[in-house]
C-alpha cells in the first residue's frame, strides 16, 4: 500500500524502516539481517554460469523472530547456514 507523509505524518520514516523477514512478516526493531548466496537454478529456468562456473548470486535478507531463524538454519536450501 503506498502513503505519502500527508498520510501518516512523523510515521514515514518508520515504515520506510520495516524490512520483509523470509516468512512474509514485517519487522522494524528487531531482526537478523544476513547476506548469501542464492542459486539462480532454484529461481530460473535458463541459467549461464560465469566464467568460474558459479550459479549464485548475492543476496541480502532479514529474519524477524529466533522461531524463523531456527527455521531457516533446518532448511537444506539456506546455504548461509552450510557454507560457515
Amino acid at each position: 500500500m503506498s502513503y505519502t507523509e500527508d498520510d501518516v505524518g512523523p510515521l514515514v520514516s518508520y515504515l520506510d524502516s520495516g524490512k520483509r523477514c523470509l516468512c512474509g512478516s514485517y519487522c522494524f526493531r528487531s531482526f537478523v539481517h544476513y547476506l548469501t548466496r542464492l542459486d539462480l537454478r532454484r529461481v530460473a529456468t535458463s541459467v549461464t554460469a560465469d566464467l568460474c562456473g558459479r550459479m549464485h548470486a548475492p543476496a541480502e535478507a532479514f529474519l524477524c523472530s529466533s522461531a524463523c531463524l531456527q527455521r531457516y538454519q533446518s532448511n537444506p536450501y539456506a546455504t548461509l547456514w552450510r557454507d560457515r
